[in-house]
């Protein structure tokens, strides 16, 4: 469980560190970590959610209801990681190009 909470904590900074803009472009510091703290309180809701349904569980069924409702959730944030990641790569790609019809010109 801890190494769980340390995961989701480190995460964003593994974010972060990969969206890195040069020149003072981009958001500032503070927007980039008032997110980051969002995103971790998110997480952090969510696996208190997913602890409460396991404590209330009564047997085995209604405990495989719980983790099927988390497997569910990371299946979802998985499609949105994949989809983010898409969108990401185009973004580069399209930096990447403008800046050699930059330097051609």
């Amino acid at each position: 469980m801890k190494l769980l909470i340390a995961l989701i904590i480190a995460l964003p900074l593994m974010v972060f560190a990969d969206h890195h803009e040069e020149g003072g472009k981009g958001k500032s510091f503070s927007e980039r970590k008032a997110h980051a703290v969002k995103k971790v309180d998110e997480r952090i809701s969510r696996l208190q959610e997913h602890k409460s349904c396991i404590q209330g569980a009564a047997d085995k069924k209604a405990m495989k209801a719980c983790r099927d409702k988390q497997k569910e959730y990371r299946k979802e944030m998985k499609h949105k990681r994949k989809e983010m990641r898409g969108k990401r790569k185009e973004m580069r790609e399209k930096r990447r190009k403008a800046r050699q019809t930059q330097d051609d010109e």
